[in-house]
């Protein structure tokens, strides 16, 4: 079992293309099937490594980040996200870390080029959304689970 950090060496720098990249490398070299788990934003990342990767086999995803953009953006609001993109920089929590960090506004022009309508491979996935969850939304596991039959839905009490 491997665990990378997907932060890498510059969190300011993470976009979901570099965490694709990082991965890819490691399942490229993979002579066996893989079974990723992914969290959060590595869960949005482990489904787009399952839909480009075939050595990717199953897919176990612990709150995916599905929908993150338009929903943090949403709560960002105007004058923030305005701020962002002029300053190049936001400050954001980085629960890994557990300290403020910049991110650079690339993160989020990135994510736009990652629409959940072009994920649609098929293999056995179990997502695991919080019901609670204030950051990740149940309903974004909901939505993104419709018209996907493969998908098993098991939110959690937290």
């Amino acid at each position: 079992m491997e665990i990378p950090d997907l932060n890498g060496d510059d969190f300011s720098s993470l976009t979901l293309t570099r965490q694709i990249v990082q991965i890819g490398r490691v399942i490229e070299q993979s002579q066996v099937p893989v079974t990723l788990i992914g969290s959060s934003f590595g869960g949005l990342t482990a489904a787009w490594l399952a839909e480009t990767y075939s050595q990717v086999q199953r897919l176990v995803l612990l709150a995916p980040a599905f929908n993150f953009g338009p929903v943090w953006l949403g709560q960002l609001g105007a004058e923030t996200l305005a701020n962002w993109q002029e300053s190049g920089s936001l400050s954001v929590y980085n629960y890994g870390y557990r300290r403020y960090l910049p991110i650079y506004c690339k993160f989020i022009e990135d994510l736009a080029n990652y629409t959940l309508e072009k994920l649609i491979r098929q293999l056995p996935t179990l997502i695991i959304p919080g019901r609670a969850d204030e950051v990740i939304p149940l309903e974004n596991s909901r939505h993104y689970c419709m018209n996907r039959p493969w998908l098993k839905l098991s939110a959690l009490d937290s």
